[in-house]
């Protein structure tokens, strides 16, 4: 009789967790509808040393790491995220959702020396509607009065040199050139990519890694426009830099480290689930 009970309490464990567990939910193959037993996104991160933000778009623009450097969302909308799961990420329209966060020295790489930041982003359209010199800046750190820090960017497809190339920069304060490292490939709408910079000023470098690989690594002061980056006081804005463009697109799951991940750790976070 005791048997009896152990097995038929083994056989209903086994038959609830075969009835969550569903093979469609695979990192590299997202699925259009949520899942069965499908529960919220999990605060942790697979790597968490350093972790200083992060933005897992959980139904909000909230922080769940240390700081609560929460962001204000304008115009962007929730969507579904890489899984499947509603309202798990934002969708930005591309020509006036953003979502900002406030100025910190968490975001500056010249206050530590080293930042890490890791995004998930979804190119819903491959020319976009308001671009600026042919690319968007879907995310950074600067104002249309300066204080440029850094940002990623994204080309728009009809530029013939550089097709949806997408990049990483340091800027020196004032602006202009920047230095940074980029990843160029064909590119689909609708198509989840992920990609983490590291900026390390204790190696000159700037590595960018794209789906867990590492794709570019470039100088940051010896390159020809001798960055320097410094502290400013420009907002970090998901969407948009400075108004003067607007991705067209989602976002989600930003995390932001204060020092140099390793290419096992990028590898992590990438494979996260």
């Amino acid at each position: 009789m005791m048997k009896k009970s152990v097995l038929y309490a083994l056989s209903s464990a086994l038959l609830l967790c075969s009835a969550c567990f569903n093979p469609a939910m695979n990192r590299d193959k997202p699925i259009d509808t949520p899942l069965p037993c499908q529960t919220a996104k999990s605060s942790s991160a697979p790597v968490t040393e350093g972790l200083v933000a992060e933005y897992l778009f959980d139904s909000d623009a909230r922080d769940s790491g240390p700081f609560q450097i929460s962001g204000t969302v304008h115009n962007a909308q929730l969507t579904t995220d890489r899984f499947g799961r509603q309202s798990q990420a934002y969708q930005f329209d591309g020509s006036n959702a953003y979502i900002e966060i406030p100025d910190n020295n968490a975001f500056s790489v010249s206050t530590t020396r080293q930042l890490s930041i890791s995004v998930w982003m979804r190119p819903d359209a491959l020319d976009f509607n308001l671009s600026e010199n042919n690319y968007v800046h879907w995310m950074g750190k600067g104002s249309v009065r300066g204080s440029h820090e850094w940002t990623f960017r994204m080309y728009n497809k009809s530029d013939a040199s550089r097709s949806n190339r997408t990049s990483f920069y340091l800027y020196n304060l004032p602006g202009g050139l920047g230095a940074g490292s980029y990843a160029q490939d064909q590119v689909s709408a609708g198509q989840w990519i992920h990609f983490v910079c590291v900026a390390d000023l204790s190696t000159d470098s700037i590595t960018l890694y794209k789906n867990g690989v590492k794709r570019d690594s470039d100088a940051i002061y010896n390159s020809q426009y001798h960055i320097t980056p410094q502290n400013g006081s420009s907002p970090v804005r998901i969407g948009t830099r400075d108004f003067k463009s607007y991705f067209q697109g989602a976002i989600d799951d930003i995390r932001v480290y204060n020092r140099a991940m390793s290419a096992e750790e990028v590898l992590a976070l990438y494979n996260e689930k």
